[in-house]
């Protein structure tokens, strides 16, 4: 487990065996709707201030280097992969990432260079 990585709580198999279906720990936003909502109500800009964005950014990094030291990628990081935890008074609390559909075992690097090539 990684403070980082949204928390599997539990799964389920379909009655046929064909799908998985993940349960994961409830936070309380993603980042694309916390940007969408809060940020541009509060922001002149409707984006994120270096203040907000540098722990964000520091805890998806976290979680991407763990990942890679278990020779995983994520393959979909995006916003809306990005949970928060609000804080009381309404400031980030810890990102996490979560949505691993996408995810493989094996270098980033060959899968990045398969997929320019056309390979899947």
């Amino acid at each position: 487990m990684h403070p980082n990585i949204a928390e599997l709580v539990e799964y389920f198999v379909s009655d046929e065996g064909v799908c998985c279906f993940f349960v994961l720990e409830r936070l309380q936003t993603d980042l694309f709707t916390f940007i969408e909502t809060q940020v541009k109500r509060l922001s002149d800009s409707g984006a994120l201030s270096e203040q907000q964005a540098r722990p964000i950014f520091r805890d998806v990094t976290s979680a991407l280097a763990h990942m890679n030291s278990r020779n995983l990628s994520h393959n979909d990081v995006k916003p809306e992969n990005v949970l928060l935890t609000i804080a009381a008074e309404g400031s980030i609390g810890r990102a996490k990432l979560s949505d691993f559909g996408l995810s493989q075992v094996g270098s980033t690097a060959c899968i990045a260079v398969d997929q320019r090539r056309g390979h899947t």
